[in-house]
């Protein structure tokens, strides 16, 4: 399941924030992009300049309303963003890994398998050149949440489904209950705060959507 951005930029306007129509911010889709912006899909292990925040208190109405069941949600100042230091150097662990059914897909090599390398090649470009667009449309803030392109968060009912956590570095899925106050971990443990991914809802009788199969890794690639 593929995850995506969905986000609005704003500016100051005497004491309230107003939307920039049309500055809709990296509205395409960059793992390497998500993970720097809020530690999501950051199979590089890249830094973060911030893990979410939530919706900022004082948020546009439009901005706001478009936030509903959206997952790991933030906000950052078009500042700090132009400020970071993207020279840093990391250990990047990004991999691509092929199943035996031939499917590829991202993962994250074990520490000290990866590259080093600076932060500007990983988010490459295109990055810098959002960071420009935006200034010049005139917005000072950006806030934004992530979706499973599957579904809709929004059209999730309660119930017990498939997901993978932001804080579980390994790449496995255990099952959680949706309730209406959110998320709950085996056990009772509220979760923190969201799914990563959401896999298919658990029907009876109960079947098996995540095994795991045998790797080839190409860790360093």
């Amino acid at each position: 399941m593929a995850v995506d951005l969905m986000g609005g930029a704003e500016r100051r306007e005497g004491d309230r924030w107003v939307a920039l129509p049309g500055a809709e911010p990296f509205n395409w889709r960059s793992y390497a992009i998500f993970g720097f912006l809020a530690d999501v899909r950051n199979y590089s292990h890249s830094p973060v300049i911030s893990p979410p925040r939530g919706l900022p208190a004082d948020v546009s109405p439009e901005i706001g309303a478009a936030g509903g069941g959206l997952l790991a949600i933030s906000w950052l100042t078009l500042e700090e963003l132009l400020a970071y230091d993207y020279e840093i150097e990391f250990e990047d662990r990004r991999t691509i890994e092929t199943d035996e059914d031939t499917w590829t897909f991202e993962a994250s090599c074990p520490a000290g398998a990866g590259v080093r390398r600076p932060l500007r090649s990983l988010l490459g470009p295109r990055f810098f050149q959002e960071l420009k667009r935006l200034k010049a449309f005139g917005a000072e803030r950006i806030v934004f949440g992530f979706h499973s392109s599957e579904q809709a968060p929004t059209q999730r009912e309660p119930g017990l489904y498939w997901v993978k956590w932001f804080s579980d570095k390994e790449d496995r899925a255990e099952p959680a209950e949706l309730t209406e106050t959110g998320w709950v971990r085996l056990g009772g443990k509220v979760a923190d705060p969201s799914p990563r991914l959401i896999g298919p809802r658990i029907e009876p009788p109960e079947f098996e959507w995540y095994q795991s199969v045998p790797m080839r890794r190409n860790c360093g690639d």
